[in-house]
């Protein structure tokens, strides 16, 4: 951690975690204004604080309670401490280093519907390039610090445009058949797609009615 203009190690851990003082005072389990007082030094950092706290981030409790803003801050194992020291201890409060497969499906879901929600947001307010942008460079780097074999991004990207392309190309040639080409196109679409995937554009259709049994005659006494 670099050099701060911050007065106490706490304000000087928080800034670095990128932490707002609402979240930090909530895993702290104190109110805003505790955490107010302890960076601005109205309020001694007291030893059980100051175990809360290097719980909470990984960082030393020998370092917080030092109050030596200058001196570098230090991890609980004695290393130095840096923004992955935080990330790796937020990360082991949440989950396990190895799930099995059904809660690894579970986390892929979940994760797989909150990027499409970002993009699509995105792409309808006509600023999707940027995010875009950012979730390859994120990607990028999951995929070196993580393991995973790096991707051909030039020829994923090349194989992506020409698919893009040849999309562009079957929509246009469908709504130029005149009118009721748009609901050829919906169609189309609503026949090629998985049926468990569902457009952001897409509107819920009404089901129809199912149809009254027919009722059954009355047996004729002998």
């Amino acid at each position: 951690m670099t050099r701060t203009t911050k007065k106490t190690t706490v304000a000087a851990l928080r800034l670095f975690t990128g932490l707002k003082a609402k979240h930090f005072a909530d895993a702290l389990g104190c109110s805003e204004a505790t955490v107010n007082s302890l960076e601005t030094g109205r309020l001694k950092l007291s030893d059980a604080m100051g175990q809360r706290i290097a719980v909470e981030t990984g960082a030393s409790l020998a370092w917080l309670l030092d109050g030596n803003v200058n001196a570098p801050a230090l991890a609980a194992d004695g290393s130095l401490f840096t923004i992955e020291t935080f990330e790796v201890n937020q990360s082991k409060k949440q989950r396990s280093d190895k799930l099995p497969p059904a809660r690894l499906a579970v986390d892929f879901v979940n994760f797989a519907g909150r990027l499409h929600d970002i993009l699509s947001a995105a792409n309808r307010a006509g600023g999707y390039s940027v995010p875009a942008y950012k979730v390859g460079r994120f990607l990028d780097g999951m995929e070196s610090k993580g393991g995973a074999p790096a991707s051909d991004w030039p020829a994923v990207r090349e194989a992506m445009l020409t698919d893009i392309g040849e999309a562009d190309a079957w929509f246009a040639e469908l709504s130029a058949r005149g009118p009721g080409g748009q609901d050829f196109v919906t169609a189309s679409v609503a026949q090629t797609k998985p049926s468990s995937f569902v457009m952001p554009e897409d509107e819920p259709t009404k089901k129809a009615a199912p149809a009254k049994a027919r009722p059954r005659s009355a047996k004729r006494k002998g």
